[in-house]
């Protein structure tokens, strides 16, 4: 598979020569492909075809046995998915799954999770603490950036139209957001909402 971009673009996502092994089965060999940025890039084939692990080798669920992968110039290969997420990079899967008891809303935040400020820091463990004690306490730091991110996520859902705007405050096992279109729009606007650079 190979697929490049037009010359002169800004390449978001370069991938040279990326092949996954499963034991004797070859499930991706030597891909190759480049998307700049603001393009749309489809991966088609039937069943088997490699498809999920080439978007598992992209978002850090699985690792390549050869190959680079490069994002914004970065080599980001063999990277785990929340470094990739800080970087911007964040997918849904085939089935959208919300969190049924909370709102709409917050469902979508949890995704704008690894762009807070204490969580980008890096600090595993003392990270975890320190964002149970900025929970509790909440200087006006947090209040600000917290109110921020409620209004992006606002805005960016009333992109979505009316299977999600009206129903921000609704919790996602509520019968209309339970229907796939509503739950996968929902999982959507969580990825969109961890600001990927492509968007």
């Amino acid at each position: 598979m190979s697929h490049s971009s037009s010359p002169g673009s800004e390449i978001l996502f370069d991938v040279r020569h990326v092949t996954r092994r499963f034991g004797g089965l070859v499930a991706v060999d030597d891909v190759n492909l480049s998307v700049a940025r603001g393009e749309c890039v489809s991966v088609i084939g039937p069943n088997g075809a490699g498809k999920s692990t080439l978007f598992n080798l992209l978002t850090g669920i699985d690792t390549a046995d050869q190959g680079v992968v490069r994002f914004a110039g970065e080599d980001v290969t063999g990277m785990a998915p929340e470094q990739l997420a800080a970087r911007g990079i964040a997918r849904t899967f085939q089935h959208g799954r919300v969190f049924g008891n909370l709102s709409v809303l917050d469902n979508v935040l949890i995704g704008a999770h690894a762009r807070l400020a204490m969580t980008r820091r890096g600090w595993p463990v003392v990270g975890a603490c320190t964002e149970v004690l900025r929970a509790l306490f909440g200087p006006a730091s947090v209040r600000r950036e917290d109110a921020a991110l409620r209004d992006e996520v606002v805005a960016l859902l009333a992109r979505f139209g009316t299977r999600l705007a009206p129903r921000l405050q609704q919790p996602a096992h509520s019968p209309v957001v339970c229907e796939p279109p509503a739950r996968r729009d929902c999982a959507c606007a969580r990825v969109a909402s961890a600001d990927p650079a492509a968007r």
